[in-house]
C-alpha cells in the first residue's frame, strides 16, 4: 500500500513537472503580443511629382496642408454674395486627391472666352498664405490665383471629377446640376 501511494505521488509529480515544463517552454518561445500602432505617414506625401513641378512647392504646401472653403459663384442674390461651404475632413481628402491628379496639369488649350468661374476653392494655410482655385466648367478651365488676385497658372479641365465634386457639395444649384447632367451623357 505504501508502494502504491509512492507510485501515485511519483506519477503525479512527473505529470506536474511535465505540464510545468510545457507551460514554461511555451511562454518563453511565444512572442509577446503587443498592440502595434500603424506608422504615421508624413503629412505631405504625394504619389506624383507633376503637381509639384507644375505649380511649385510653396503653392503645393498651401493646397495640401491648409483648410479649404468652396464658394459657389453662380448665385441669384441681389448682393451677389457667394455661397460658402467649409469642407469636412473627408471632403478635403477627396479634393486633395482630385487636385493632385497628374491629368489636372495638362497644358492650357487656347480657346476664346472670358473665364467666369462657377466654383472657387480657397486654400488657406494662414492669413498670409492663400491660394484660390477658380473652376470654369463651361470653358473647361481652372486657374490658380494668389492672395492679391494675380493669376498664377491656367490649365485645362480634362476630366469631370471636379464637376462631380462640386455637384456633391452643391446638389441644389441648378447650373452645376445642368452642367453635371450634360457631362454624363
Amino acid at each position: 500500500m505504501k508502494k502504491r501511494k509512492w507510485y501515485l505521488n511519483l506519477g503525479l509529480s512527473i505529470v506536474f513537472l511535465a505540464i510545468s515544463f510545457v507551460a514554461a517552454t511555451a511562454s518563453c518561445s511565444a512572442k509577446t503580443s503587443k498592440v502595434q500602432k500603424a506608422k504615421k505617414m508624413p503629412k505631405m506625401m504625394y504619389a506624383n511629382t507633376d503637381f509639384e513641378k507644375s505649380i511649385g512647392d510653396s503653392i503645393q504646401t498651401i493646397m495640401m496642408s491648409g483648410k479649404a472653403t468652396v464658394m459657389l459663384m453662380t448665385t441669384d442674390s441681389l448682393k451677389n454674395q457667394p455661397l460658402q461651404v467649409v469642407l469636412s475632413r473627408d471632403d478635403m481628402q477627396v479634393l486633395r486627391f482630385l487636385v493632385s491628379d497628374p491629368k489636372m496639369f495638362m497644358e492650357d488649350i487656347p480657346n476664346y472666352g472670358v473665364i467666369m468661374p462657377q466654383v472657387k476653392i480657397l486654400f488657406e494655410k494662414s492669413k498670409s498664405e492663400k491660394v484660390e482655385m477658380a473652376l470654369d466648367f463651361g470653358l473647361r478651365k481652372w486657374v490658380l490665383i494668389d492672395g492679391t488676385g494675380k493669376e498664377l497658372k491656367r490649365y485645362a479641365l480634362t476630366k469631370y471629377e471636379l464637376l462631380r465634386f462640386a455637384h456633391c457639395i452643391f446638389p441644389n444649384d441648378e447650373m452645376i446640376t445642368n452642367l453635371y447632367n450634360a457631362s454624363t451623357k
